[in-house]
Order: C-alpha cells, then sequence, then structure tokens
C-alpha cells in the first residue's frame, strides 16, 4: 500500500482474508498493531488498535465476507461516520 496523507476522515480497506481472532501484538496491514478486542457482532469484530504511521489509538473492524462491492462499499461508509466524529470519550 503506498504512503499517503492521512485525515481523521480516511479509511483503509485491508484484505483480511480468513477472518480468524486477532492476538494483541498481531500487526494488520503493517500498520495497526492490536492491542485487544473491544467487540464482536453479526458483522465482524472490533479491536482497539494504534495506527503506527500516525501514532495514534483506532479502532480495526475485521468484517468476514467484505469481498462483495455492497458489503465492501457500506463498511466504508460506517467507517468514514465513524471517523468524523470528534469527542474526547
Amino acid at each position: 500500500m503506498p504512503s499517503i496523507p492521512y485525515d481523521s476522515n480516511e479509511t483503509d480497506v485491508l484484505d483480511a482474508r480468513p477472518l480468524r481472532p486477532l492476538s494483541a501484538g498481531a500487526l494488520l496491514g503493517n500498520r495497526y498493531l492490536i492491542a485487544s478486542e473491544l467487540g464482536r457482532g453479526g458483522m465482524g469484530i472490533v479491536y482497539r488498535a494504534t495506527d503506527r504511521e500516525l501514532l495514534r489509538d483506532v479502532a480495526v473492524k475485521v468484517v468476514p465476507g467484505a469481498s462483495s462491492d455492497d458489503a465492501r462499499q457500506r463498511l466504508i461508509r460506517e467507517a468514514r461516520a465513524a471517523a468524523a466524529l470528534n469527542h474526547p470519550h
């Protein structure tokens, strides 16, 4: 993946096949260092991670079956909406 400037509304889509639980310390996409699992549900698993390029905490959602265009677009819309939030808590 080329190194490009990121802002708070940027969303990465990584090929995360197959879906398997990630352990603390796992490196996803050579960028996101997994700290812990935050939750799981019908859409996938959400992890607390550190973005190693921006040096900040982020949420990483790993979704099975995101290979279809519709599923990818839905995930991107959700991630951009969440990234637009700016709250101290």
